[in-house]
């Protein structure tokens, strides 16, 4: 599969897992022992508790120890996963590529069992999941291994429960003290603010993250804590603290990280959220990091952020409670698919940042199918299909197919914007956040600017407390103040201690539902918006310096595609998604008669999702098939595979004998081009079935044409004689169609076919025949080939003098076709056989110097260099008289060409 490994595969270092663990686990010893044991058994283990309570500690230190063993740790951070998606992510953990190129990956249960039980790594489930997916892949998958479930819920299954409570007063006065760096401060101060926190080690980590960066004495925090309720969870009080605490800029940007959807990101994706240079976001991200306010780890060498869930949480609330997060939102879903059109190239490097981001292009494109707009899962598709083979190769074709799924259909009947289970402070906040906003004028809105790229974030500029920023410009502006690092002036605000305003209605105040309807966010608009995005029209449309009232006089498009684009906004306007279909096809078409082959594949791929959605079937083979062309053509050949496999199921499901044999040609020409030689032999013999047996126009021009691809894919998965076999058929068939062209091709495949048999006399013999034949019909490049071959077999023959002449003749004609490769290539073979005889040594020379003039970099040409000069040296006074030769290297080959014509 991939040259590079996942940053899903197992671990074999702490540094290297996907969070940081604690330096020392403190008031866990008992429980830790415990979950240990049954780990070390190969038991499953369930570890739940409240958010914050410090599950992922413990798991994180369990995970630790696991890495300094053979089977290492393998770390799954989880969001409701179906079983097919563990299966998958499993798969590319352990570069499994039956398994990640399936579209059916659920059938390999028994494959990642197998792999699972040899490797016998430390499983760790981290996050939201069913108690019946769980149960199903630790019954199918991962029975007799040590499995970890870190979960809020206490999910029922075969595995043994842990719940994990608050810590005991003493041991949450030492977690404090270890996170605040106070190991002297006064003993009732910290039993206030433990006592205040209700012992809960996520909110003790925060506060002490807090004081430590701002040398605030724990009353001074205590005091500054919001009063809340018994049920209010006490890291939302000591965020609620923390937030206020940083400078503008640093809210800013907790903000932009609060607002992807599930609260991660690297650090050039949020700069591109935040608008401000990828150094100053990075070096701001990590002053949040020394708070324990965001968790840092390492993907591909690229720093990997993640807010906590609770902090996630407390964020979206305050972006929700200024009506920020819609706007804010747009912006992070902007930035995604920049992001991924910015990396839609072949190469690692580009693949590397694509597999970083996944998991956040799936939960935006989900988002935004969920609010109506469907076209980001498009606009993904297109751009992680283009990128060369990193779909198949990185194995992300179920995650492909999601973006597919999400692009045809809405995942669910609620809005995008779904909310997040929260207690009284989250309500009180929102309200707070409502409050400032509405106190800030348009203004202050388009008067910030973006970070400063020579402005550094000074951990003592985030010491006082100013005021809360304008929390989110309109999209396009930076999402973040300048930084201000004059210690000088003091510009900051006074404010009063944080007060929550007055209570929250009591439907408020308990909790908000997850995913309940939100009333007043509206699902995407599909009329004006689309029109908004569609390309200007193209020249010539309109006369540029006519004064036209676009508002009263449309001009009417002289274009077919942009009369076509304007149908279709009226069609997106009426809601006829069928009539949608119809003309975004008919656009595709236009654009690839045109020839403009990268927009037709993004169109075509368009209308291929809505004819999913519509059943569509006669619509969704024209798609396909038009995919698989264009994607072959411009040498996208996974796409291609998966396009044409796809088409060719289609097809015969259609009945369409025709269309199924083109798309397993299709399918095998780019298997065989991918080095896929076996599979490329299954798909040519079921289009070959096809040719002979189903209802085409010309039979056997069908079948000779398979025969012929057919040989040269058994040849290539070293079935000589088959091929041989296959030839012969199709040699009987262009002899009768009178295609000499292909009938030259085939003999000198045949005679690649007995070389592979040690034959060489036959093998020269047909070489000959195809020689012969390629002159007839005036093709140099065919002639080229069959003259090369020819002295490769002569060699093989030991018919060495017959060698030199084929290649100084195959030489002449890459030089009369200006061949580069073939000139470096066919120099480098005769002077090898050359410099084997001392008399030869100048000529070897002379050609090796014409090789280096036109390829001065190649290292086969430099070697023979080096060895020319050792043979010299060795000779000393006994080299020979040098065989004469007339001019140059190029005259040395015309003058053996010349005899061809004797």
């Amino acid at each position: 599969m991939a040259d590079f490994p996942s940053h899903e595969a197992p671990v074999h270092q702490a540094s290297a897992l996907p969070l940081t663990a604690p330096a020392k686990l403190i008031g866990r010893d008992t429980t830790l022992a415990r979950v240990y044991t049954h780990l070390k058994e190969n038991r499953a283990v369930l570890l739940y508790g409240m958010t914050g309570i410090g599950k992922t500690a413990v798991a994180a230190t369990l995970a630790s120890a696991y890495t300094e063993l053979p089977g290492g740790s393998l770390w799954l951070h989880v969001h409701s996963p179906t079983l097919a998606e563990l299966v998958v992510r499993i798969g590319r953990a352990y570069d499994l590529p039956n398994v990640t190129t399936s579209d059916t990956p659920i059938g390999y249960l028994g494959a990642i069992a197998s792999q699972l039980t040899r490797s016998k790594p430390l499983i760790v489930l981290d996050g939201k999941i069913s108690a019946e997916v769980a149960n199903e892949f630790l019954v199918k998958c991962a029975s007799g291994l040590p499995m970890l479930i870190v979960s809020d819920d206490d999910l029922d299954g075969g595995w043994t429960k842990f719940p994990l409570n608050a810590l005991e007063p003493t041991q949450a006065a030492a977690l404090f003290r270890a996170a605040a760096d106070l190991p002297d401060a006064p003993q009732e101060e910290i039993a206030g603010l433990v006592t205040a926190l209700n012992y809960t080690p996520f909110a003790l980590v925060v506060a002490g993250g807090h004081i430590k960066s701002s040398k605030q004495s724990p009353a001074d925090f205590r005091a500054a804590l919001p009063p809340a309720g018994g049920s209010v969870n006490p890291t939302l009080l000591a965020l609620t603290v923390a937030f206020k605490g940083l400078n503008n800029a640093l809210q800013g940007l907790m903000l932009v990280l609060g607002a992807t959807y599930r609260g991660f990101g690297s650090a050039e994706l949020i700069s591109m959220i935040a608008s401000a240079p990828k150094e100053t976001i990075q070096q701001a991200l990590d002053v949040l990091v020394s708070r324990s306010l965001i968790e840092k780890s390492t993907r591909y060498g690229e720093a990997y952020y993640r807010l906590h869930p609770l902090t996630h949480a407390f964020a979206q609330t305050w972006l929700k409670g200024s009506g920020r997060l819609p706007t804010l939102q747009a912006k992070v879903r902007e930035s995604v698919l920049s992001y991924a059109r910015k990396y839609s190239t072949p190469s690692t490097d580009a693949h590397n940042h694509l597999a970083l981001e996944m998991d956040i292009f799936l939960e935006a494109a989900r988002a935004a199918a969920d609010a109506g707009d469907r076209d980001l899962a498009n606009q993904l598709v297109a751009a992680l299909t283009q990128a060369g083979d990193f779909v198949s190769g990185r194995g992300y074709i179920y995650e492909l197919l999601e973006l597919r799924r999400l692009a045809a259909s809405s995942t669910t009947a609620f809005p995008a914007y779904a909310s997040v289970p929260l207690a009284a402070p989250a309500a009180a906040v929102a309200d707070a956040a409502k409050t400032k906003a509405a106190e800030l004028d348009d203004e202050e809105l388009e008067d910030e600017d973006i970070l400063d790229e020579d402005e550094d974030f000074d951990e003592e500029d985030s010491d006082e407390l100013e005021p809360l920023p304008p929390i989110i410009p309109a999209v396009g502006e930076s999402v973040l103040p300048p930084i201000d690092t004059d210690e000088d002036e003091d510009d900051s605000e006074e404010i009063s201690p944080f007060r929550p305003p007055s209570p929250a209605p009591a439907a408020v105040v308990s909790s908000v539902p997850p995913l309940s309807p939100v009333s007043h966010v509206e699902p995407l608009e599909t009329g004006d918006e689309d029109e908004d995005e569609l390309e200007p029209l193209p020249p010539g449309t309109y006369d540029e310096d006519e004064d036209v009232d676009s508002a009263f006089v449309p001009p009417v498009p002289a274009d077919e595609v942009a009369r076509l684009r304007n149908e279709l906004i009226q069609a997106r306007q009426s809601g006829d998604r069928r009539r949608q279909a119809d003309v975004i096809l008919q656009i595709a078409n236009l654009l690839r008669e045109r020839g403009m082959d990268d927009q037709a594949i993004s169109t075509y791929t368009e209308a291929l999702n809505l004819q999913e959605a519509l059943n569509d079937n006669a619509g969704m083979l024209v798609s396909l098939s038009a995919l698989a062309e264009l994607t072959t053509k411009t040498d996208n050949l996974e796409a291609a595979v998966l396009y044409a496999s796809r088409g060719a199921s289609a097809a015969e499901k259609q009945h369409d004998d025709a269309a199924q044999m083109r798309l397993l040609t299709l399918l095998a020409d780019a298997r065989q081009e991918l080095g896929d030689s076996a599979d490329a032999v299954r798909a040519y013999e079921q289009a070959l079935d096809l040719a002979r047996t189903g209802v085409t126009a010309t039979p056997d021009t069908d079948e000779a044409q398979l025969l012929f691809k057919l040989g040269f894919a058994h040849l290539d998965s070293s079935q000589p004689q088959n091929a041989i076999n296959v030839w012969e058929e199709a040699l009987t068939l262009f002899r009768k169609q009178n295609k000499r062209d292909f009938e030259g091709r085939v003999l000198g495949g045949l005679g690649s076919a007995y070389g592979e048999l040690d034959r060489w006399t036959e093998a020269i013999n047909f070489h000959m025949s195809a020689l012969y034949i390629a002159r007839e019909v005036k093709d140099k490049e065919e002639e080229l080939l069959q003259l090369s071959n020819l002295g490769y077999a002569n060699v093989q023959a030991h018919q060495l003098g017959q060698a030199v002449l084929r290649y100084r003749q195959a030489l002449h004609v890459a030089y009369e076709t200006n061949d580069r490769e073939s000139i470096v290539g066919t120099c480098a073979d005769l002077a090898r056989l050359l410099v084997e005889s001392p008399r030869h040594l100048a000529i070897s020379e002379m050609l090796v110097e014409a090789g280096l003039a036109v390829e001065p970099a190649s290292r086969e040409l430099r070697r023979l260099k080096e060895r020319i000069e050792d043979e010299r040296e060795a000779l000393g006074d006994d080299l020979p008289e040098q065989a004469p030769v007339a001019g140059d290297a190029r005259a040395y080959a015309e003058n053996a060409y010349s005899m061809l014509d004797q």
